[in-house]
């Protein structure tokens, strides 16, 4: 069972992540709807890349990524985010500056390898907690 502390953080780099996003100003038009988009997108984003190690839940966590994952191999693009520039007027693709983002680009690793190697962990806990 994940502490107190596990979900403050996690709860913490939520808001963190969507205020950091709102800072960049990327949206012409921030009305209800693209707030509560962006929002969303923030919690959902921040359980996937942060979600396994601090609060669990890595079947849901594994069944969340493959289906992003295949969403995004459909589509091309991130539909929330493609949503979020339709709600915004942007005219061209920009994206959710997530801390996931942010990584990726400062670090360089491709984000196909981080989500690999996060499945392996979500694997490997479920196969160990199974154990138990």
């Amino acid at each position: 069972m994940k502490t107190f502390l596990n979900w403050l953080l996690f709860f913490s780099l939520i808001i963190l992540s969507f205020c950091l996003d709102l800072s960049e100003e990327n949206c012409k038009i921030m009305n209800t709807d693209a707030f509560m988009n962006s929002l969303l997108h923030h919690i959902f984003s921040t359980f996937m890349w942060f979600g396994p190690f601090l609060v669990g839940y890595y079947k849901l966590h594994i069944l969340g990524t493959i289906v992003t994952a295949i969403l995004w191999q459909i589509v091309g693009k991130c539909p929330v985010t493609i949503q979020y520039n339709h709600l915004c007027s942007n005219s061209s693709y920009s994206e959710h500056i997530d801390l996931a983002n942010r990584f990726h680009k400062y670090t360089k690793i491709k984000m196909n390898y981080s989500i690999l190697g996060i499945i392996i962990y979500d694997i490997y806990m479920i196969m160990y907690k199974n154990k138990k």
